[in-house]
């Protein structure tokens, strides 16, 4: 990959260095294949992961309900059950939030590259920078999109809290069966 810019033989004939619009335009090509490869690579993971921790959790809730409502067991195991199930809960939804946090961040540079461009292209007057704000921008819409989990959702900043809006309204169904 570097070996792509070392040999870049595009040059200003004025100075005779190399082009910084076709380099910029090259490296920011070469940022958003990454995204996508990250994208690619990342979709069955983040689903699977995010389908078991919401299976896993109400897996547990409903065994701690159970054992709350047939009092088969002594208060301390089921204290510590639950305690065991907060726990697992945290720690899915921590995994979670960094990972939105770090795709919401994703996002952001993307837009301010985005915005960037815009500028460049408003306040330009040279037919390099018009050129490289326009093929920047057409590469942003046409290649680029938010990493998403097998397409069934967009891992963004408000994954955790659907996540557990769901989590939630299971639990009140699951609740509801138990003691109605």
């Amino acid at each position: 990959m570097i070996e792509k810019y070392d040999s870049f033989e595009d040059t200003d004939t004025n100075l005779n260095v190399p082009n910084n619009g076709n380099m910029l335009s090259i490296i920011m090509e070469d940022i958003i294949d990454a995204i996508i490869i990250t994208e690619k690579a990342s979709k069955v993971p983040t689903f699977t992961h995010v389908v078991t921790e919401f299976v896993h959790s109400l897996s547990y809730i409903q065994i701690w309900i159970m054992w709350k409502k047939l009092n088969a067991t002594e208060n301390t195991t089921a204290t510590s059950h639950m305690l065991g199930v907060i726990t697992w809960i945290s720690r899915g939804l921590m995994l979670e939030i960094i990972l939105c946090v770090s795709c919401n961040r994703l996002y952001e540079i993307i837009e301010s590259i985005r915005l960037s461009a815009l500028l460049l292209l408003q306040k330009s007057c040279s037919k390099e920078d018009r050129r490289l704000s326009l093929n920047i921008l057409r590469a942003l819409n046409i290649r680029y999109r938010k990493i998403s989990a097998c397409g069934v959702f967009i891992v963004d900043a408000t994954l955790p809290l659907r996540f557990s809006f769901v989590l939630v309204n299971h639990l009140i169904v699951l609740l509801q069966f138990a003691f109605l």
